[in-house]
C-alpha cells in the first residue's frame, strides 16, 4: 500500500513539473527571448537621446559597421585569453612567457577600447548640444555595465 501511495505522489510531482515546463516553453515562444532583443539596449539609448529618425538611421548604420570591424578584434582577444588559460597546467610556462601573453592580450584590449572610444566620439558629433549632454551621461553608464547588465561596482579606496 505504501509503495502505491509513494508512486502516486511521485507521478503527481512529475506531472506538475511537466506542466510547468510546458508553460515556460509556451511563454518563451509567445513572448520571444527572455533576455529580449539585442537591439533593445540600442533602442533604449536612442530613445533616451531623443534622436530624430534620420539620426537614428545614421547611428544604426554606424553601429553596424562598427560591429563588423570589432567582432574580429573581440574574437582575437577571446582566443588569446583562451590560449593563456589553456596553459594553466603547463608547469614550464615561465614568468617571461606569461608576461608576453598578457601583454599581447592587453594590447588587443587597448586597441579595442581606443576604437570604441573613437566610435562614441564620432557618434557624439552627430548629436545636438542638448543631446550631447544626455550622451555624455548615458555612455559612461552604458559602458560601466558588466555582462550581467548590472552596473559595475567601484573599488573601495584604500
Amino acid at each position: 500500500m505504501k509503495q502505491i501511495l509513494h508512486n502516486r505522489w511521485l507521478l503527481l510531482v512529475v506531472a506538475i513539473l511537466g506542466l510547468a515546463n510546458l508553460g515556460l516553453v509556451a511563454y518563451h515562444f509567445l513572448q520571444g527571448r527572455p533576455g529580449g532583443d539585442r537591439r533593445s539596449s540600442s533602442d533604449w539609448f536612442y530613445r533616451e537621446l531623443g534622436l530624430s529618425s534620420e539620426q537614428e538611421a545614421q547611428f544604426r548604420s554606424s553601429k553596424d559597421s562598427f560591429m563588423k570591424e570589432m567582432r574580429p578584434r573581440w574574437s582575437a582577444s577571446r582566443k588569446a585569453k583562451d590560449s593563456l588559460y589553456a596553459r594553466m597546467g603547463d608547469s614550464t610556462l615561465g614568468d617571461s612567457a606569461l608576461t608576453t601573453l598578457t601583454a599581447h592580450i592587453a594590447a588587443l584590449n587597448r586597441a579595442s577600447d581606443e576604437q570604441m572610444f573613437r566610435h562614441f566620439r564620432e557618434l557624439r558629433k552627430r548629436c545636438s548640444p542638448t543631446q550631447q549632454l544626455a550622451f555624455d551621461t548615458l555612455v559612461p553608464k552604458l559602458m560601466s555595465r558588466n555582462r550581467g547588465g548590472r552596473p559595475a561596482t567601484s573599488q573601495p579606496s584604500r
